[in-house]
């Protein structure tokens, strides 16, 4: 409600001394209570510096209120670069974030996610959304993760699951696992891990999937069973199994073991610089579709690069 009603909200927020676990609570964002700990931690407690991204200029806005007082009691305070301040106002958070101790956590939109030089001010990056686009989750984080970084980096991704980000954090992963394991090393193997991976989603989609198989007919005879319900393509994968008799228990037909079936898949270089894909019959579908979106993927960017 916070970011959906700023105008409303944000009035609020001004009035308030600090941002209360009350006041949190009404702005339905729990992000900020996330990212006051993270702050509290990270830049407080162990007195590094952190660059904080998002897409919104008033998510921005609001982040940086919701942590005002964390920062206050230490002492430290927060920088803004975004399109919102002039070209004279950036150049002054960055050197204030070099050279003042003060200056420890800088607020950046995506028009300080290109062409800047912060690894030798930050060492911690934290993402208030991911964006669909891997390459610009990179550029943010290629900001300190650069030749001349002396320190460890910590990347922290807030995203909120079972809604649309979690889906957006899975397509970026995947799209991730593809683009590294095609493009980049000397690998034959596409690996998607985690509970967000594609082969996670792949088995959501036939776990437990039971095809309805018809009475038998007038005669006795045993009908061919029905897939007529299970409309996703990977239906040829099931080993199908007739129905017993009519005294028996319905049998739910075996899903295909899609985790072996993936071991099976094969890239192999061709002369001409191509590279060809060999899989098994029940991945063939769903590795197409995969790689046709990626590639879409890739035209856009290269398209808006152009522009």
């Amino acid at each position: 409600m916070a970011q959906l009603d700023f105008e409303t909200e944000w009035p609020r927020c001004v009035q308030s001394a600090r941002p209360t676990q009350a006041l949190l609570d009404t702005l339905f964002t729990p992000k900020l209570a996330a990212l006051r700990e993270l702050v509290a931690d990270v830049v407080i407690s162990q007195e590094r510096k952190a660059v904080v991204f998002s897409q919104w200029r008033n998510m921005l806005r609001l982040a940086e209120w919701s942590v005002r007082d964390v920062l206050a009691e230490a002492g430290v305070r927060a920088l803004f670069f975004t399109g919102a301040e002039s070209s004279k106002q950036r150049e002054r958070a960055i050197v204030e974030l070099h050279d003042d101790p003060t200056a420890r956590l800088m607020f950046l939109s995506d028009a300080g996610g290109v062409g800047l030089n912060l690894q030798r001010a930050a060492s911690c990056c934290i993402n208030l959304e991911l964006p669909w686009n891997p390459a610009v989750l990179e550029q943010r984080i290629g900001r300190i993760y650069r030749l001349g970084q002396t320190l460890p980096i910590d990347v922290y991704n807030l995203v909120t699951d079972e809604g649309i980000e979690s889906r957006i954090a899975q397509l970026v992963s995947n799209k991730r696992a593809v683009f590294s394991s095609l493009f980049d090393g000397t690998t034959d193997e596409v690996r998607f891990e985690g509970s967000g991976s594609f082969l996670d989603g792949v088995k959501k989609l036939v776990d437990g999937a039971e095809l309805p198989f018809p009475a038998a007919d007038s005669d006795g005879d045993e009908a061919e069973p029905s897939v007529q319900a299970f409309e996703h393509p990977q239906a040829q994968a099931l080993d199908r199994q007739p129905a017993e008799q009519s005294s028996a228990p319905a049998v739910t037909p075996a899903i295909a073991d899609l985790s072996s079936a993936f071991s099976r898949v094969s890239l192999s270089q061709l002369p001409d610089g191509g590279v060809r894909i060999d899989a098994p019959r029940e991945l063939a579908t769903l590795l197409a579709e995969l790689l046709e979106g990626f590639a879409k993927s890739l035209r856009a960017i290269s398209s808006q690069a152009e522009t």
